[in-house]
Formats: C-alpha cells, sequence, structure tokens
C-alpha cells in the first residue's frame, strides 16, 4: 500500500475501439507515450493497489505491473461488463496485504 488509502484503482481499456478503426486506445501514443502510461501515472498516486480490464494485447498491459484481466463474455465488451469484474475482484481478491 502506497500510504494514500485502501483504495483500488480500476483502469478500462477492454473496448474495441470501433470509433478509432479497431485500435487499442490505451496503447495509442499521445506526446510519444502510451495513453495507458499517462492513466497509470497519475492514478497511482491516489491509490493503494490498480488493475487493468482489457480485451486486447493483454500481455502489453502486464508489463506495467499491474494484474490484467478480460471480461468473461465471448468477443468483444464495452466498459459496463469491465468495470463489474474489476469492482468483484478488488473487492474479492486484495491485490496486496
Amino acid at each position: 500500500m502506497n500510504g494514500v488509502n485502501d483504495t483500488t484503482g480500476l483502469v478500462l481499456a477492454g473496448g474495441q475501439g470501433r470509433r478509432m478503426g479497431g485500435v487499442d486506445k490505451g496503447l495509442q501514443l499521445l506526446r510519444e507515450r502510451p495513453m495507458v502510461e499517462w492513466v497509470l501515472e497519475r492514478l497511482a498516486p491516489q491509490v493503494a493497489d490498480i488493475l487493468i480490464n482489457a480485451n486486447q494485447n493483454q500481455e502489453v498491459y502486464a508489463r506495467y505491473g499491474h494484474p490484467v484481466f478480460g471480461a468473461e463474455i465471448a468477443g468483444f465488451v464495452v466498459c459496463p461488463p469491465g468495470h463489474t469484474r474489476g469492482v468483484e475482484d478488488s473487492v474479492r481478491t486484495p491485490v496486496r496485504d
């Protein structure tokens, strides 16, 4: 725990990216860095733990050192199922002691 609180942050990167031609939005570059890096940089000081919901490129997201999970629904899904799964996971199993 980082001493701030016991809140778990949830990064929702699980969509299809249809409005952007099917690209993984979280991995798109913004000022030469993937967008997920900007999010993690700002979120990390505010929470004790971080979970990432991603349905594509899970191995890439895992390199950031946080647990990664996909929604338990066949095919791609949008945020609400990922959000629900993230909340359930954070309540059932703390990331850290």
